[in-house]
Parts: C-alpha cells; sequence; structure tokens
C-alpha cells in the first residue's frame, strides 16, 4: 500500500514538472527589450565649437609660457564695436545708465556672437579693456567665451564674467552704527539688502576664478586678425573694446622717489572690521 502511494506521488510531480513552461536563454533581446535599452535620439543644441570655434586646450600659464619673451612694448589699438559681424541675437541700439551717461553700442543677447576685424600694427602681447554695461534681466553675472581667429586661446577665456554694479539699500529709519551698517540687538552687524544699479563700466578682462596675479595677456602677431565674444549668459551691451598695452607696475622705492604734495597722515589709527 505505501508503495502504491509513493508511486502516485511521483507519478504528479512528474506531470506538474511536465506541464511548467521551459524558459531558455536567448542571445537576442526581444523588441520590448530593445525599446528599453536603446535611448531615443538626443538632439544637440549648437554651439560656437559646432560652427568652427574651437578651443586650443592650453591652460593661461601654459599659453604665457608659449609666448614667451613676446613684447608688451605696444600701442593700444581701439575696435570699432559698430563695425562687427555677427550671428541672431545682436542688436546696435544706444543705451543709458542710471546716472544719465549714454553710449551706443553692440547689444549681445545670450547665445549671440558677436565678431569684429582687427588691424594689428605690432607682434606682442596685448590686454583687452571693455566698456560695457549689463541688460536688465536676472540677477546673476553676464558670461561671455572669447576666440581670436576662431579659437579660444586659453581654458580660463571660455567663461569670462562681466559684473553687474550693486548698492545697498536700507529702508528709512533703519538705525546704523558708526560704520554704516545695520546692527541687531547684541550688536552684530547685519547684511543689508542691495539693489541693481544699472552703471557703464569699463573693465580689463581678467580671470574669473583670480588663479593668476594679473590681467589677461592677449598674443597677436602683426596683421589682420578676429576677435569673437559668444554670450553664455545674459545680454551686455559692449560700447567699447581697445587691445591695450599692460603698464608695468613699479617697485616701492620707485615709489617713493615721485614727489608727493599731500600731507602724511597723523591722526587716530583707523580700525576696519575685516571679519
Amino acid at each position: 500500500m505505501k508503495n502504491k502511494r509513493l508511486l502516485s506521488f511521483l507519478l504528479a510531480v512528474l506531470v506538474l514538472l511536465s506541464a511548467m513552461p521551459v524558459i531558455t536563454a536567448s542571445a537576442e533581446p526581444n523588441e520590448t527589450e530593445q525599446q528599453q535599452e536603446e535611448p531615443a535620439d538626443v538632439v544637440a543644441t549648437p554651439t560656437a565649437d559646432d560652427a568652427g570655434l574651437k578651443l586650443s586646450g592650453l591652460g593661461y600659464f601654459e599659453y604665457l609660457a608659449a609666448h614667451e619673451g613676446a613684447t608688451t612694448d605696444i600701442t593700444d589699438v581701439p575696435i570699432d564695436v559698430l563695425q562687427y559681424e555677427a550671428t541672431d541675437g545682436i542688436e546696435t541700439q544706444t543705451v543709458t545708465d542710471d546716472e544719465g551717461v549714454s553710449n551706443e553700442g553692440v547689444t549681445l543677447i545670450a547665445g549671440g556672437t558677436v565678431t569684429w576685424t582687427i588691424q594689428v600694427p605690432k607682434t606682442g602681447l596685448y590686454l583687452l579693456k571693455a566698456k560695457y554695461l549689463p541688460i536688465e534681466g536676472k540677477p546673476i553675472n553676464a558670461e561671455v567665451r572669447l576666440y581670436l581667429d576662431g579659437i579660444t586661446p586659453f581654458t580660463e577665456a571660455t567663461a569670462i564674467t562681466l559684473s553687474r554694479v550693486w548698492t545697498d539699500v536700507y529702508k528709512e529709519g533703519t538705525e546704523l552704527n558708526e560704520y554704516g551698517h545695520r546692527f541687531d540687538a547684541t550688536g552684530n552687524e547685519l547684511s543689508p539688502e542691495s539693489i541693481e544699479v544699472s552703471r557703464w563700466t569699463e573693465y580689463v578682462l581678467h580671470d574669473n576664478d583670480y588663479m593668476t596675479d594679473a590681467d589677461f595677456l592677449f598674443y597677436l602677431e602683426e596683421g589682420t586678425h578676429t576677435l569673437a565674444l559668444e554670450s553664455q549668459r545674459e545680454a551686455v551691451c559692449f560700447a567699447g573694446l581697445t587691445l591695450a598695452k599692460q603698464e608695468d607696475a613699479i617697485s616701492y622705492e620707485e615709489y617713493q622717489k615721485i614727489p608727493a604734495n599731500a600731507a602724511v597722515y597723523e591722526g587716530d589709527v583707523l580700525r576696519i572690521e575685516a571679519e
């Protein structure tokens, strides 16, 4: 009797196993798996690099080392900003700042690129001075990328900041301390509110991260070149650009030899909080 029961149990197990579907491995994924594994096509946003504008691959110090010995004894070269070539995102307009100063310039909107053709009279290293005004927009600085003859000369020139101007404001009746700042009940100074001031600014292009100890120098050989600025963010109006000579700083000993008519300060020690 026991043997019959055991035989019946084994037969039942075999019937169940034969009824189960057989799962086999396949080297080729089915259609559903292919749809999950293959990402959808991504349409790349056009950039200046797509238009043939490239990056040299050098850092600023490597760039300077590559042009070691080049002269800085050059003369200033003004650039007529109104004589330009441009892609979409450019507008010529007269802009007036909050102080009533008006200048005609070329406004570069985010994503736009403007190019100037320049004549360099002498091979050497040049600063680039800009007279600019950020157009009202988000509370962030404008940022541009620079190209010389279609190439960004060094990495730091891919994102050059053009700062907005801000000023502190206090509500009417706010009590201020002797340093002109508001404070709490225990005398701790409190940060003031700030508002943007529209103001034309003259600025020598500089390292945004201040990894160098000086303004950017750009190497240009005598002849015809192109200078291009591509807006990375925020609109900015340029009323002037100048390839300029770097003025070497004099030593302290030389400074002391300069005649000065100013009286020597003999008042109280000035204490300045610098936390």
